[in-house]
């Protein structure tokens, strides 16, 4: 079961779609083991909203809390209190980028070695003879030329 680093996926692809049919050399563990991961993918995608949540609340009890650990900074516990709320509150302030750095570079779509093919209608091109401008700029901002829609 193993591919080639050098292919283009479809070895990738070929082997995933036996796993899934039940043709592959695991047989139909293969498709428990997908159903065993969507599962858990479901789990961690709930428990994260529930983080996100609980981050959302915490930053306004922290910003709450923090003036107060601040004014006992003049006694031992007063500082300890501080210097923990200010790192929870850091804490959860970059919760949300390191996360989203993560999920971007698990994406597939965040991998620029592959990237996604294009699919070409048969025949001639469909824009006009006279549009200056590639499909994806035909708004006036990126196409000044682009013709005014009619509304």
């Amino acid at each position: 079961m193993a591919c080639p680093l050098d292919t283009d996926g479809t070895c990738f692809t070929q082997q995933m779609g036996a796993l899934t049919v039940g043709t592959s050399e695991l047989g139909t563990f293969g498709s428990m083991l997908i159903i065993g991961l969507g599962a858990m993918t479901l789990v961690v995608g709930i428990i994260q909203v529930l983080l996100m949540i609980v981050r959302s609340a915490m930053l306004v009890v922290l910003a709450g809390v923090l003036p107060i650990s601040a004014a006992a900074t003049n006694t031992e516990t007063g500082k300890q209190m501080f210097q923990k709320t200010l790192g929870w509150l850091i804490g959860m302030i970059l919760y949300k980028p390191a996360a989203a750095i993560i999920y971007a570079t698990a994406s597939p779509r965040g991998r620029l070695s592959h990237p996604p093919a294009t699919i070409r209608p048969q025949g001639r091109d469909p824009r006009p003879d006279n549009d200056p401008c590639p499909p994806g700029e035909r708004s006036r901002l990126m196409c000044p030329h682009a013709p005014i829609p009619n509304s």
